[in-house]
């Protein structure tokens, strides 16, 4: 057996985690009370001014959503309104045909260019306008020299003095 001291072990520890809880709702409090008083200086405006900007951001964001709604509302009443295009009577067979080959011709004609373009082919007018695109880098001056001082002569403005192969003399 256990010796004896006087104290009940479980008053004790119900007692210090009494106390426990005590000092930490004094120290929450003052934070809180920090908090406040250094939030008074953290909007310079006040709650006033925030709460009145609030208000105007729901009321724009309430008249955005009736226009949205209103704008749908006369897509539908449009959609609506429109009148239904007659029906033709009776499609002969080969009308059906027809129709069916064209779409076929369609079909194949968008399958052709999507693998061009997967193959990065180009059709014969594409290609054309490629080729025939005027090089804007070649200028109309064509200047015949064979070394750098000839061909600096030919395209210098001033032809009245000689090229000064020494400057700095």
């Amino acid at each position: 057996m256990g010796k004896k001291t006087g104290m009940n072990e479980k008053a004790m520890e119900a007692r210090a985690r009494k106390e426990e809880a005590k000092a930490a709702a004094v120290a929450a409090a003052g934070k809180k009370a920090e908090d406040d008083y250094w939030d008074q200086f953290a909007n310079p405006r006040g709650k006033k001014d925030m709460k009145k900007e609030e208000e105007q951001r729901k009321r724009a964001e309430a008249l955005a959503r009736k226009a949205e709604n209103r704008r749908l509302a006369a897509e539908e009443e449009e959609s609506v309104s429109q009148p239904k295009k007659p029906q033709a009577k009776k499609i002969t067979a080969h009308q059906l045909h027809l129709q069916s080959e064209a779409d076929k011709r369609l079909r194949a004609q968008q399958a052709e260019e999507k693998s061009n373009e997967l193959r990065r082919e180009l059709t014969e007018e594409a290609y054309a306008q490629q080729v025939e695109f005027r090089n804007e880098n070649r200028g109309e001056v064509a200047v015949e020299a064979r070394s750098l001082d000839a061909a600096l002569q030919q395209l210098s403005t001033s032809d009245a003095s000689p090229l000064d192969r020494y400057p700095e003399k």
